[in-house]
Protein backbone atom coordinates (compact mmCIF):
# COMPACT_ATOMS: atom_id res chain seq x y z
CA UNK A 1 0.00 0.00 0.00
CA UNK A 2 2.73 2.56 0.81
CA UNK A 3 4.08 2.29 -2.51
CA UNK A 4 1.06 3.43 -4.19
CA UNK A 5 1.25 6.20 -2.41
CA UNK A 6 5.20 6.88 -3.31
CA UNK A 7 5.06 6.24 -7.13
CA UNK A 8 1.81 8.34 -7.59
CA UNK A 9 3.25 12.13 -9.46
CA UNK A 10 1.98 14.99 -7.21
CA UNK A 11 2.94 18.83 -7.88
CA UNK A 12 1.36 21.75 -5.47
CA UNK A 13 0.77 24.14 -8.59
CA UNK A 14 -2.14 26.26 -9.44
CA UNK A 15 -4.48 23.46 -9.91
CA UNK A 16 -4.20 22.54 -7.01
CA UNK A 17 -4.84 25.72 -5.41
CA UNK A 18 -8.13 26.13 -7.55
CA UNK A 19 -9.03 22.38 -6.38
CA UNK A 20 -8.49 23.40 -2.66
CA UNK A 21 -8.19 26.96 -2.34
CA UNK A 22 -4.70 27.34 -0.44
CA UNK A 23 -1.69 26.45 -0.53
CA UNK A 24 0.18 23.36 1.22
CA UNK A 25 1.64 24.09 4.84
CA UNK A 26 5.67 23.38 4.86
CA UNK A 27 7.50 22.04 7.25
CA UNK A 28 11.30 22.66 7.71
CA UNK A 29 13.58 20.08 8.94
CA UNK A 30 17.62 21.53 9.73
CA UNK A 31 19.02 18.06 9.45
CA UNK A 32 22.40 19.00 10.03
CA UNK A 33 24.94 22.20 10.25
CA UNK A 34 27.80 20.03 8.61
CA UNK A 35 28.50 20.57 4.61
CA UNK A 36 31.49 19.70 2.75
CA UNK A 37 32.03 22.88 1.06
CA UNK A 38 33.07 26.46 2.79
CA UNK A 39 31.27 28.68 0.71
CA UNK A 40 32.69 32.36 1.24
CA UNK A 41 29.09 33.49 1.53
CA UNK A 42 27.43 31.36 3.75
CA UNK A 43 25.78 32.85 6.37
CA UNK A 44 26.34 29.49 8.45
CA UNK A 45 29.43 30.87 10.04
CA UNK A 46 29.95 28.86 12.98
CA UNK A 47 29.29 25.17 11.11
CA UNK A 48 29.96 22.60 13.64
CA UNK A 49 29.25 18.53 12.99
CA UNK A 50 25.66 18.78 14.42
CA UNK A 51 22.71 16.50 13.19
CA UNK A 52 18.93 16.64 14.15
CA UNK A 53 18.14 13.28 16.22
CA UNK A 54 15.61 11.53 14.51
CA UNK A 55 13.70 11.52 18.08
CA UNK A 56 13.60 15.54 17.48
CA UNK A 57 12.22 14.93 14.21
CA UNK A 58 9.89 12.08 14.97
CA UNK A 59 8.84 14.30 17.75
CA UNK A 60 7.97 16.84 15.11
CA UNK A 61 6.06 14.74 13.13
CA UNK A 62 4.02 13.80 15.81
CA UNK A 63 3.39 17.26 15.95
CA UNK A 64 2.41 18.23 13.17
CA UNK A 65 -0.43 14.86 13.10
CA UNK A 66 -1.50 16.27 16.57
CA UNK A 67 -1.80 19.72 15.60
CA UNK A 68 -4.18 18.74 12.38
CA UNK A 69 -6.41 16.21 14.73
CA UNK A 70 -7.02 19.44 17.06
CA UNK A 71 -7.68 21.44 14.02
CA UNK A 72 -4.99 24.63 15.53
CA UNK A 73 -5.28 27.58 13.49
CA UNK A 74 -1.95 26.82 11.52
CA UNK A 75 -1.89 22.57 10.98
CA UNK A 76 -6.10 22.03 9.47
CA UNK A 77 -7.42 20.30 6.85
CA UNK A 78 -8.20 23.78 5.20
CA UNK A 79 -4.80 25.47 5.85
CA UNK A 80 -2.95 22.74 5.31
CA UNK A 81 -4.22 20.15 2.94
CA UNK A 82 -1.25 19.42 1.88
CA UNK A 83 1.99 19.63 3.10
CA UNK A 84 5.51 20.21 2.35
CA UNK A 85 8.57 18.48 4.18
CA UNK A 86 11.68 20.45 2.94
CA UNK A 87 15.12 19.62 4.31
CA UNK A 88 18.02 22.11 4.82
CA UNK A 89 21.40 22.42 6.23
CA UNK A 90 24.62 22.74 5.92
CA UNK A 91 24.69 20.34 3.21
CA UNK A 92 21.17 17.98 3.64
CA UNK A 93 22.55 15.40 1.19
CA UNK A 94 25.08 14.64 4.20
CA UNK A 95 22.32 13.27 5.99
CA UNK A 96 19.88 11.49 3.51
CA UNK A 97 19.79 8.64 5.32
CA UNK A 98 18.28 10.23 8.11
CA UNK A 99 15.92 11.88 5.89
CA UNK A 100 15.05 8.89 4.35
CA UNK A 101 14.82 7.60 8.10
CA UNK A 102 12.11 11.03 8.78
CA UNK A 103 9.92 10.63 5.08
CA UNK A 104 9.38 6.93 6.23
CA UNK A 105 8.37 7.44 9.47
CA UNK A 106 5.94 10.21 8.22
CA UNK A 107 4.36 8.34 5.76
CA UNK A 108 4.15 5.02 8.06
CA UNK A 109 2.05 7.39 10.23
CA UNK A 110 -0.26 9.24 7.48
CA UNK A 111 -0.98 5.61 6.33
CA UNK A 112 -1.64 3.85 9.43
CA UNK A 113 -3.93 7.19 10.46
CA UNK A 114 -5.75 7.39 6.58
CA UNK A 115 -4.93 10.55 6.73
CA UNK A 116 -4.77 13.15 3.78
CA UNK A 117 -1.25 13.47 3.86
CA UNK A 118 -0.46 10.31 2.86
CA UNK A 119 -1.34 11.42 -0.37
CA UNK A 120 -1.09 15.57 -0.16
CA UNK A 121 2.52 15.58 0.45
CA UNK A 122 5.76 16.68 -1.42
CA UNK A 123 9.87 16.68 -0.33
CA UNK A 124 11.88 19.32 -1.03
CA UNK A 125 15.37 19.77 -0.46
CA UNK A 126 18.09 22.72 -1.27
CA UNK A 127 21.55 21.36 -1.22
CA UNK A 128 24.90 22.21 -3.37
CA UNK A 129 24.40 18.93 -5.14
CA UNK A 130 27.88 17.83 -4.77
CA UNK A 131 27.05 14.49 -3.10
CA UNK A 132 23.97 14.03 -6.08
CA UNK A 133 25.47 10.99 -7.70
CA UNK A 134 26.16 9.24 -4.24
CA UNK A 135 24.60 5.52 -3.94
CA UNK A 136 22.02 6.07 -1.34
CA UNK A 137 21.67 10.25 -2.62
CA UNK A 138 20.63 8.00 -6.15
CA UNK A 139 18.20 5.35 -3.68
CA UNK A 140 16.50 8.35 -1.87
CA UNK A 141 15.85 10.09 -5.14
CA UNK A 142 14.91 6.83 -7.34
CA UNK A 143 12.33 5.69 -4.07
CA UNK A 144 10.76 9.52 -4.28
CA UNK A 145 10.22 9.85 -8.08
CA UNK A 146 7.53 12.31 -8.24
CA UNK A 147 7.38 13.41 -4.94
CA UNK A 148 10.95 15.10 -4.57
CA UNK A 149 11.72 18.57 -5.72
CA UNK A 150 15.59 19.32 -5.57
CA UNK A 151 17.37 22.48 -5.71
CA UNK A 152 20.47 23.21 -6.34
CA UNK A 153 22.79 26.04 -5.46
CA UNK A 154 24.54 27.78 -8.28
CA UNK A 155 26.67 31.30 -7.78
CA UNK A 156 26.37 32.79 -11.07
CA UNK A 157 29.03 31.77 -14.62
CA UNK A 158 31.36 29.23 -13.25
CA UNK A 159 34.31 31.68 -12.67
CA UNK A 160 32.38 33.30 -10.12
CA UNK A 161 30.63 29.96 -8.79
CA UNK A 162 34.30 28.24 -8.15
CA UNK A 163 35.29 31.18 -6.59
CA UNK A 164 32.56 31.19 -3.94
CA UNK A 165 33.46 27.89 -3.37
CA UNK A 166 35.96 26.01 -1.43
Amino acid sequence: MRSQYMTQEYSFNEEYVRMYGVMPREVTFIVTEACNLCCTYCYQHNKSQRVMPFDVAKRCVDVLFEEDARNSEYINSHDAHGIILDFIGGEPFLEIDLIDKIVDYFLDKAIKLNHRWATQYMISMSTNGTLYFEHNVQRFVKKHEGRLSIGVTIDGDRQLHDMCRK
